[in-house]
């Protein structure tokens, strides 16, 4: 990655408009980072600067105070370009900027968090992983290595599975609960359920195949709802950028429940689908393969504005969508494959004579 395309990745950072895979790109080298503590020049305002930064990172990913303002310094020197020189060696800067880099493209991976914050790299052949109380496997049965180590590894306390743009992944459970990971999401989950219930938490969207077990009910928390599920499966859209969340239905049955206690929750049927947007909760009757087209490798379309169709689009394209002028009111319907590039489907959206694109390498323009 380029230093121009660096500092205009971390503007976009703390101006709050990345996308959730620029996002985690971020807080990756952010991580990376915080092992590495190399004082930093001095600039303007330098105490303001690091604060904002650091008050912005997520309470999870914090190791100690000292270190992480460290880490913010760091961004700074590369975001106020020009403002600052480094006060180290020609070789030293090179070591930096590979550090960064390697940081940067592994952040592009699939990634396995562990609770001692070491990260496995997903073989990007592979077309997911096992997940039981002895071992985490690939489904082919090979194990996956921790990044730059060949120390063991403990997932008794949890991992964290994340999916960049463009690539989804699969997680099996020793119960033989099957979860589709969708591109720019998360799944936590414990290594080994309890013996009273399964429980595992999603930022983003997945499908599930939940093995019946009355005794123990599987739960999938959202930022603003749980679902309650005893064997059957259905699809689950929670993005945190979202304003709404979606839960999909294709068989058996679940309990969704707002986690706004004011609100009473629904179960579901197959074919119908809870809608979950600005503390109000209704379901209706759905078209599930339409749904979860992205299942088939589609995009489905359902009376969606253009910004939540570029929305769509940027979790798939490695994109930044940018607005010209009044944003069209046009709203979209329809199914459409995902392309090897994104050209024929912005053409499609074209044919509509309502919105227009200016491509310039990964920036796209929206016009009127």
């Amino acid at each position: 990655m380029r230093r121009e395309e660096l500092q205009e990745l971390l503007n976009r950072y703390l101006a709050g408009e990345c996308t959730p895979s620029q996002k985690r790109m971020v807080e990756t080298w952010f991580n990376q980072l915080s092992k590495e503590e190399n004082e930093l020049p001095y600039a303007p305002d330098w105490d303001i600067v690091k604060e904002t930064i650091y008050d912005r990172l997520p309470q999870p990913k914090r190791h100690t105070r000292s270190i992480w303002l460290s880490v913010a310094a760091a961004v700074v020197l590369l975001v106020i370009a020009g403002s600052l020189h480094w006060k180290t060696s020609p070789t030293d800067k090179n070591d930096v900027q590979a550090k960064t880099e390697s940081a940067l493209k592994e952040a592009n991976q699939i990634m396995l968090t562990l609770s001692d914050g070491k990260t496995l790299v997903m073989d990007k052949d592979q077309q997911g992983i096992r997940i039981d109380n002895m071992s985490i496997r690939y489904l082919d049965g090979n194990y996956p290595a921790i990044a730059n180590s060949t120390e063991s590894f403990d997932v008794r306390a949890g991992v964290k599975l994340s999916t960049p743009i463009g690539q989804q992944f699969r997680v099996v459970f020793e119960d033989e609960t099957e979860v589709l990971l969708n591109a720019a999401s998360t799944l936590s989950c414990p290594k080994v359920f309890s013996n009273d219930r399964r429980e595992v938490h999603l930022d983003g969207e997945a499908f599930f195949k939940v093995s019946k077990n009355k005794d123990r009910p599987f739960y999938v928390k959202t930022l603003n709802q749980e679902i309650k599920v005893l064997g059957t499966s259905f699809g689950v859209s929670a993005f945190a950028e979202d304003e709404t969340v979606k839960t999909t239905l294709v068989s058996g049955s679940v309990l969704v429940q707002p986690k706004n206690t004011r609100l009473a929750g629904v179960e579901l049927s197959p074919g119908e689908q809870s809608i979950l947007a600005k503390d109000k909760l209704r379901k209706e009757h759905v078209d599930t393969d339409s749904e979860l087209s992205w299942l088939d490798g589609s995009f489905s379309f359902k009376s969606d504005d253009i910004q939540s169709v570029m929305k769509m689009l940027q979790r798939w394209y490695d994109i930044e969508v940018h607005y010209e002028g009044q944003v069209s009111k046009e709203r979209f319907n329809g199914v459409i494959p995902r392309s090897e590039s994104i050209d024929p489907v912005l053409e499609l959206l074209e044919k509509t004579k309502s919105v227009r694109f200016k491509k310039e390498g990964r920036r796209i323009t929206v016009m009127q």
